[in-house]
């Protein structure tokens, strides 16, 4: 028998975690969900309501009240920071087995006036979903949420979830009476500033919000590098410009599943010279490789 080849990098990266990360991995494997106090500061959460409410006044069909704003990075970079937050990104990489792409991104208003209720619902895919695959369901998919205001009451449209749920051979019954109703659901209450880290296959939903105030969060989904991201494409030519180290690998765009994971250094969209600046010269560096892609394909490949 050969030994199993070994990726020492990733090894190092699951051994660099904090004692208080390695429990919150094991909470999410045995309840599927953790929170985590204190991610954010009351000046940070101040810092994505502005982003948020910077969103809203961009947006063509808000209103006011309810709002759910997806790709949220392409419109603000600002949310960009929290791609790899050092307290909540570790956790969710080390769950997906030390690789991950980002999947989603979300910007969330919910108002007492406005709401969109949300039924008991998992994350993922209905064609088929996870747990199609295993029993029970895969490690595919996991999602960081940030509390921007305190939803520390009953009424604040808190997110609820079914403990243990992600452990269990189906997903939520249709007729599973909604929210805390539910046998066995809890609240999720917390201060501003406050993560919750949850696997795919967990049972959650939302309760209505009928407080006074406005509940505002962010949702960062995460998921396997060869798989879909769910409200994205390929990343513009300007956040990707703009972005490096981790922040810019987890974007993970490529033209096929089968040039990851040295980040497809061989196609424009991962070759690290066109992270510049400059737009001009982005677009000089696109318009050069791709005259050079069409003139291999006219004369052959071995003419550079």
């Amino acid at each position: 028998m050969y030994p199993a080849p070994s990726d020492h990098s990733v090894e190092r990266e699951l051994e660099a975690l904090r004692p208080d990360q390695h429990k919150a991995v094991e909470a999410v494997r045995a309840n599927g969900f953790v929170l985590i106090p204190d991610v954010l500061s009351q000046r940070e959460c101040d810092y994505y309501v502005t982003l948020i409410s910077e969103l809203a006044k961009k947006s063509k069909t808000y209103i006011g009240g309810y709002l759910r704003e997806s790709d949220i990075m392409e419109k603000q970079l600002g949310f960009s920071k929290l791609l790899d937050h050092p307290d909540t990104y570790p956790i969710a990489k080390h769950l997906l087995g030390g690789y991950a792409r980002i999947m989603s991104t979300e910007a969330i208003v919910r108002t007492e006036a406005d709401d969109d209720p949300v039924r008991w619902h998992e994350d993922g895919p209905n064609c088929p979903s996870y747990r199609s695959l295993a029993n029970p369901a895969p490690t595919c998919q996991v999602k960081i949420g940030y509390f921007l205001n305190d939803v520390s009451s009953e009424d604040s449209g808190n997110l609820v979830v079914m403990p243990k749920s992600h452990l269990l051979p189906y997903g939520p019954p249709s007729d599973l009476p909604l929210g805390a109703l539910a046998d066995g659901a809890l609240q999720i209450r917390a201060k501003a500033g406050t993560a919750v880290i949850f696997h795919s296959a967990l049972w959650h939903c939302v309760q209505p919000n009928s407080s006074k105030a406005a509940r505002k969060s962010l949702y960062y989904g995460y998921c396997l590098p060869w798989m879909a991201p769910f409200d994205r494409h390929a990343s513009s030519h300007a956040l990707k410009s703009l972005l490096t180290g981790e922040r810019r690998n987890l974007l993970m765009d490529f033209e096929h599943p089968g040039t990851n994971w040295v980040l497809i250094r061989e196609t424009w969209r991962g070759d690290p010279r066109l992270a510049v600046a400059s737009p001009f010269r982005m677009g000089y560096e696109l318009a050069v490789r791709r005259l050079k892609k069409l003139k291999r394909a006219i004369l052959g490949n071995s003419i550079n």
